[in-house]
């Protein structure tokens, strides 16, 4: 139990950086994708109706 126990307290700091760092690269992901949904949009805007179906 003192092994699982020493593991676990060890991991603990590592496991936090990692959760840090990608959700930091989580958060640029959805911002660019954001910015490719709204040019997307403002691109169909452009193209008339029927063209867009």
């Amino acid at each position: 139990v003192r092994e699982v126990e020493g593991r676990l307290q060890t991991h603990t700091p590592v496991q936090d950086d990692r959760r840090l760092a990608s959700y930091g690269q989580f958060q640029e992901r959805m911002n660019r994708l954001g910015d490719w949904v709204y040019i997307s949009s403002q691109s169909l805007s452009d193209v008339t109706p029927t063209e867009r179906q």
